[in-house]
């Protein structure tokens, strides 16, 4: 499934289906000209709905996750903006790949587990989140991270009109 660059307003959550991939048109050097999922939804509640459930095969390539109702002075908990779902009988919770991707100002970011997981892809993503950056739990089989950077250099640079400065984010974390 393919997003043209512009922003997305999310209030809620999002479920791939297995096999899916959520394909954005994107430039890490200018985020805000990208495919932007503007991320209102589970304000307030940080053990929420994620707000993208990935399950075996589904992707997410060349997108933003940006939270417009996020606070540098006044921090506020979201649920996880990219989580791996639980495995079932019929379905292992395997091969979900994250590439190209950027994270502005989540409070947390990426959670591959804890229920048993194997084989992800993490690579060439961009995060700036106030509390978690990246959980791997329970990984029973090789996954890749690949390029990651974890860096409140992310929201600063980001283009974002509400964007901090790096003295003023530098006191919030």
């Amino acid at each position: 499934v393919f997003l043209r660059r512009g922003f997305y307003r999310l209030e809620g959550s999002l479920r791939l289906p297995v096999g899916v991939t959520l394909r954005g048109d994107y430039d890490p050097q200018k985020p805000r000209e990208s495919s932007v999922l503007s991320v209102v939804g589970g304000k307030g509640d940080e053990n929420g709905a994620p707000t993208v459930s990935m399950p075996a095969g589904s992707g997410l390539v060349g997108l933003v996750f940006y939270y417009p109702e996020q606070s540098s002075s006044s921090p506020v908990a979201y649920p996880w903006t990219i989580k791996s779902t639980p495995p079932t009988d019929a379905l292992p919770n395997e091969n979900q790949t994250v590439s190209d991707c950027t994270i502005v100002n989540a409070w947390r970011g990426i959670s591959i587990g804890p229920e048993r997981s194997e084989l992800h892809l993490i690579r060439r993503t961009r995060i700036c989140a106030l509390k978690t950056g990246v959980a791997l739990d329970t990984i029973y089989d090789t996954g890749r991270l690949d390029g990651i950077l974890v860096s409140p250099e992310v929201w600063v640079e980001s283009g974002f009109g509400d964007s901090p400065t790096r003295e003023v984010l530098r006191n919030c974390l």
